[in-house]
C-alpha cells in the first residue's frame, strides 16, 4: 500500500510541476517577444522615414528641381529592372525606375544605357541623356532683359580718329 501512496504522491507532484512549468517562459516565448519588438522598431523607423519623405515632398518642386529637366547620371538594375539616378540643375538627385514619379513633376517611362524617357505633367515625353554633369539653368545674363532692344548696337560703329597730339 505504501507503494501506491508513493506513486500517487509522485503523480500529484508531477502534475503540479507541469502546471507550474507552463507559467515559466520558454526560449520559444522569448524569441517570439524579441521578434515582435524588432518588428515594432522597424515600423517606428518606417513611420519616421515616411514623415521625412512627406516633409521633403512639401518643398516646392521649382526650387528643388529647377526649371530644366534633369539628366541621367547613372543606370543600375537587378532582375531586369533598370533604375536611374537623375541629377537636377540645383544639385538635387532622385532615383526612379519605369513607372515611378520623380520631382519636377515627371514620371519615368524608360531607363536605358543611352538615356531615359520622362513624361512631364502635360504628357510630353522628354528624352534626357546619360551624362556625368547636371543640366545648366539658363542664366539671367543670356536672356534679353533690355526691353526688347538688342544688347549689342545694330549697324556700323562710328569710327573716330584720335586727335593729333604734340609731336604728331
Amino acid at each position: 500500500m505504501s507503494c501506491v501512496k508513493h506513486f500517487i504522491f509522485a503523480l500529484a507532484v508531477l502534475v503540479t510541476g507541469i502546471a507550474a512549468a507552463s507559467d515559466v517562459p520558454t526560449v520559444s516565448d522569448l524569441a517570439s517577444v524579441q521578434a515582435e519588438r524588432i518588428m515594432l522598431s522597424a515600423r517606428v523607423e518606417r513611420a519616421k522615414a515616411e514623415a521625412a519623405l512627406a516633409a521633403y515632398g512639401a518643398v516646392p518642386t521649382s526650387a528643388a528641381t529647377g526649371t530644366v529637366p534633369p539628366t541621367l547620371r547613372m543606370v543600375y538594375g537587378s532582375y531586369g529592372v533598370n533604375y536611374g539616378l537623375f541629377i537636377y540643375s540645383t544639385g538635387g538627385t532622385a532615383t526612379g525606375k519605369p513607372g515611378d514619379p520623380i520631382p519636377g513633376p515627371y514620371k519615368v517611362k524608360a531607363v536605358t544605357l543611352q538615356g531615359a524617357d520622362l513624361v512631364d505633367a502635360h504628357g510630353n515625353v522628354v528624352r534626357v541623356p546619360l551624362t556625368n554633369s547636371a543640366p545648366i539653368e539658363p542664366s539671367k545674363a543670356s536672356q534679353n532683359t533690355n526691353g526688347g532692344q538688342s544688347l549689342f548696337p545694330v549697324g556700323p560703329m562710328p569710327m573716330s580718329v584720335p586727335p593729333a597730339g604734340p609731336g604728331a
